[in-house]
């Protein structure tokens, strides 16, 4: 990992997670902390979610446990330090779960997505603190949001999710 100067270009300051195969990446507010996870970070083959120290350059290792049968698809950190995680299912099941951590790794919330036909998953922020969008792909008819050009019938489903529902 690397610092980006305002004007785009690579900075000086250059850290080195000590894992190959990083897929996700989320900086604690304050950017004090990086989490990361991927199959770097896997404890039994199973992808769980590290810390790294970006001050001492250090990591810290594992800090929240996977979960059994999904891997780590996308992760979010909210400004009170609460980590969004979505998990995927790798069984070809096609289910994700949002699960959300506080700044201690502590669980929250745990919610499973498992619409019929769906395919992958990912979340972004919203403009509040107390949602995230969640983007799922849905093989089969015409949906509501998006249909894909191509004709291969793949088709998306935005939910504005709330983290202390689920709905």
């Amino acid at each position: 990992a690397t610092t980006v100067n305002d004007d785009g270009s690579l900075g000086a300051t250059i850290w080195d997670l000590g894992v190959e195969k990083v897929n996700v990446i989320a900086p604690a507010p304050g950017d004090d902390f990086l989490y990361f996870a991927g199959d770097g970070t896997k404890v039994a083959t199973i992808v769980g979610i590290n810390k790294y120290d970006l001050a001492g350059a250090t990591n810290l290792g594992p800090f929240i446990a996977g979960i059994s049968g999904y891997i780590v698809t996308d992760m979010l950190t909210l400004i009170d330090g609460t980590i969004v995680v979505l998990f995927m299912a790798r069984n070809n099941s096609y289910r994700c779960r949002l699960v959300i951590y506080n700044s201690s790794g502590t669980l929250l919330n745990n919610y499973l997505f498992a619409p019929p036909g769906q395919t992958t998953c990912r979340i972004c922020h919203d403009s509040s603190e107390t949602h995230v969008w969640l983007w799922d792909e849905i093989e089969g008819p015409d949906g509501s949001f998006h249909l894909d050009p191509t004709g291969s019938g793949r088709n998306g489903r935005f939910q504005k999710i709330n983290l202390a529902t689920g709905v």
